[in-house]
C-alpha cells in the first residue's frame, strides 16, 4: 500500500526560496576613484628681474580632464592663460625685491593644487669671471659646452658669443652653460663672451675673451750652468698678452732689451741680436 505524500508547510517553502536566493553570486566590488595630482614646469623657484616673464605649464595626472584654474598671490600679473599654461609677468619697476606665487588648481579635484614661487630681483648687471671652461678652443674643432662662472645671473640669462645668442642653460645665479657650435670656432681669432640678463639683450656683463687658436707647447726655462744671465733678473718679470687679437700670446720685447743690456759689447757700434 502506497504511503500518501505530505505537502510541505508554507513556511518551509519560504525558507527554501530564501536559501536559494541567498546563494546567488554577489555583485562585483567597485574600484576606488583614481588619485588626481598636478605638477608644474618649471618646478623649482625662479629668480627673474623686473619686467621679465616666466612661462608655466601644468600637468594633471589621474584624470582625463587636464584643465586647471590659475591664481596669483603677490606682485606682477598673469597673461596668456589657457587650460594648461600661463605666463607670469614681473612688475616693470620695483624699488625692492618682490615675491610672487602662481598656483594651479585642477578642475577634476579642487582640493589639490601645485604652486611655483617666483622671486623678482632688482635689475642687476651680471659679472663674468675668468677662467671660462674650457679656456680656449682649436679652430675647426667640434662644438662643445662652455661653462661661464660669475655673479648676478638671472634665470633668463643668455651667453653671447661675439654678440650672438647661444643656447644657454641656467645652472645657478653663479653659473651658466652654453652650446658653442663648430661654426662658431671655424676660424682662428678671439671671441668676446658676455652675458645678457634678459632676452634680446637686457643688462650686459663685462666682456671676457675666448681664444680660438692652436694650443702651443709649454716653454720651460732652465738656468744653464755658468750662465751670467740670472733667470729671475732677466725673465722673471716676463709678461705675455694677445696684442693683435689672433688668439696667440706674445712676450713683451722688454725682455729682449734686458738681455741685450747684459751682453758684452764686441766692438763700437756692434751689438748682439
Amino acid at each position: 500500500m502506497k504511503r500518501a505524500q505530505r505537502a510541505l508547510p508554507a513556511s518551509a517553502a519560504l525558507i527554501v526560496i530564501v536559501l536559494v536566493c541567498g546563494c546567488s553570486p554577489s555583485s562585483p566590488t567597485s574600484l576606488p576613484p583614481p588619485v588626481i595630482s598636478v605638477s608644474l614646469t618649471p618646478a623649482e623657484q625662479q629668480t627673474i628681474q623686473q619686467n621679465q616673464t616666466v612661462g608655466i605649464v601644468a600637468t594633471v595626472q589621474g584624470s582625463s580632464n587636464n584643465a586647471v584654474t590659475w591664481s596669483l598671490s603677490g606682485s606682477g600679473f598673469l597673461s596668456n592663460q589657457s587650460a594648461t599654461s600661463v605666463t607670469y609677468n614681473a612688475p616693470s619697476s620695483i624699488t625692492a625685491p618682490q615675491t610672487a606665487t602662481v598656483t594651479a588648481t585642477p578642475s577634476a579635484d579642487t582640493t589639490k593644487a601645485a604652486s611655483l614661487k617666483i622671486r623678482v630681483a632688482l635689475a642687476e648687471v651680471p659679472l663674468v669671471m675668468q677662467p671660462l671652461l674650457p679656456p680656449s678652443a682649436a679652430p675647426g674643432g667640434a662644438g662643445f659646452t662652455l661653462t661661464v662662472n660669475g655673479v648676478g645671473f638671472a634665470t633668463s640669462a643668455t651667453v653671447m658669443f661675439n654678440g650672438a645668442s647661444l643656447a644657454t642653460t641656467f645652472v645657478s645665479g653663479h653659473r651658466l652653460t652654453a652650446d658653442v657650435l663648430a661654426a662658431d670656432i671655424a676660424t682662428a681669432g678671439t671671441a668676446s663672451i658676455t652675458v645678457a640678463n634678459a632676452p634680446g639683450g637686457g643688462l650686459r656683463s663685462n666682456t671676457v675673451y675666448f681664444p680660438i687658436a692652436m694650443r702651443e707647447a709649454n716653454l720651460a726655462l732652465v738656468q744653464a750652468a755658468g750662465s751670467p744671465f740670472p733667470l729671475g733678473g732677466v725673465l722673471g718679470d716676463m709678461v705675455s698678452a694677445d696684442f693683435n687679437g689672433d688668439g696667440i700670446e706674445w712676450v713683451l720685447r722688454e725682455v729682449v732689451k734686458r738681455i741685450r743690456a747684459l751682453l758684452p759689447s764686441e766692438g763700437k757700434g756692434k751689438r748682439h741680436e
